[in-house]
């Protein structure tokens, strides 16, 4: 009876533990997306204090399968068209949605809907191409503003 008892809470011991590996990092992947507001895959950037001297260290993307888009040094009226238009290559792939620029260079390989869907925004404004494929869904938002490099010049 009590190697009988032994061997049911053992079993029961091993699933919660199997359970819980596999729920909780889900879980806490969730929470740090919900919790930051536009995900872990925002740019990095280093913050000043302006009492003290220190910076706070840079975040870094949770996936390995985006990069961090390179710092853009924009005028305070934005990036041109002119510039978003030099970079229309599959090396260099930036693009103008709704406003804001996007340097889509490391999203290009690794796109759902294939390469192709980003090849085609490279250098333009790809706001109608993005909303009509999109609709403004927040998944595809929140993917999107992790390439955020400026805004795009009046």
């Amino acid at each position: 009876m009590n190697m009988k008892l032994l061997s049911i809470i053992l079993g029961f011991i091993i699933i919660l533990g199997v359970g819980g590996l596999v729920f909780i990092p889900k879980n806490s992947q969730t929470e740090a997306m919900s919790v930051s507001g536009k995900g872990s895959e925002t740019n990095s950037q280093v913050e000043s204090s302006n009492s003290t001297d220190t910076q706070s260290t840079p975040t870094t993307p949770s996936s390995p399968t985006t990069s961090p888009a390179p710092v853009v040094t924009s005028t305070p009226s934005g990036i041109s068209a002119n510039v978003i238009a030099a970079h229309n290559t599959r090396s260099s792939c930036w693009s103008s949605i709704n406003g804001s620029v996007y340097d889509l260079t490391s999203w290009i390989p690794n796109h759902p809907g294939g390469e192709k869907a980003i090849l085609q925004l490279c250098g333009i404004d790809g706001s109608q191409k993005f909303n009509s494929q999109h609709g403004g869904g927040e998944k595809q938002l929140m993917m999107l503003s992790g390439f955020k490099i400026g805004v795009l010049a009046q």
